[in-house]
């Protein structure tokens, strides 16, 4: 059995693939099926005969790049698994292919949209998406506060929406034994952890998992928006103020 996780951008996929990755049973991935590079470490594109610039021909058949790579991991008895996003996959043509297999679990990571959003403009600003341990303060960018738009918020909840509706198709169809839902805010507690290693069929405990990556901006989410009445007043106009996260 192997598993996906399902994601946006912001999500805190990255740091999620490191902590499951570090499962002694589990080799969890990257973005595989990332548009600008085959996102995999050295032994794995050597195991290809790939380069990690040969996107046409990891694109061409998707699934049977997978399968090569399943094959050595499970042979060892391990769990196969990687992070990526509804586009790539849909671009690769292979999304169907996973989400509707009785052979892949689906691990569906969603973040509070205001929180994601603003983390989004913070990365698109700074082009800093990956923060790590002893980074967190390597750059006063990431320190300095966003700026709220309709522009860019409307379509951006428009987009996570509609990830939403098809994660929600995706249970309904198949199950919470196929899919799970996994939180951001909860990548630090350890039942919730150890529910993602059960649901996968990992014998790891989660207090013994680990990731170097760290939250981009550790402060209150209003001190990061310059102008975080205006996006207030526009939520509550909007009826969205539900939204918000809680604290």
């Amino acid at each position: 059995m192997a598993f996906i996780i399902l994601t946006q951008a912001r999500s805190g996929s990255y740091h999620l693939a490191a902590l499951l990755n570090s499962a002694p049973d589990i080799a969890c991935f990257g973005e595989i099926f990332k548009e600008n590079a085959l996102e995999l470490p050295k032994p794995q594109l050597e195991l290809l005969g790939l380069t990690n610039r040969d996107m046409a021909v990891r694109d061409a058949d998707g699934m049977a790049l997978l399968t090569r790579l399943r094959k050595p991991i499970e042979a060892e008895g391990q769990i196969f698994g990687f992070k990526d996003f509804l586009f790539n996959l849909r671009r690769a043509k292979i999304f169907g292919k996973i989400a509707h297999s009785a052979g892949w679990k689906k691990i569906v990571l969603l973040r509070n949209p205001i929180e994601r959003y603003v983390s989004r403009i913070r990365a698109a600003e700074t082009g800093i998406f990956v923060v790590r341990q002893g980074e967190a303060h390597a750059s006063e960018r990431l320190h300095q506060p966003v700026r709220f738009s309709p522009e860019s918020f409307d379509p951006f909840l428009q987009a996570h929406d509609r990830f939403v509706e098809v994660a929600e198709n995706l249970r309904a169809k198949h199950g919470d034994q196929a899919v799970f839902f996994a939180r951001y805010e909860r990548l630090s507690d350890p039942a919730h952890l150890q529910d993602i290693l059960r649901f996968l069929g990992s014998s790891a405990r989660a207090e013994a998992l680990s990731s170097a990556h760290v939250k981009q901006f550790e402060q209150p989410l209003a001190a990061g928006v310059e102008n975080w009445d205006a996006f207030l007043a526009y939520l509550a106009e909007r009826k969205l103020s539900h939204l918000l996260p809680e604290g």
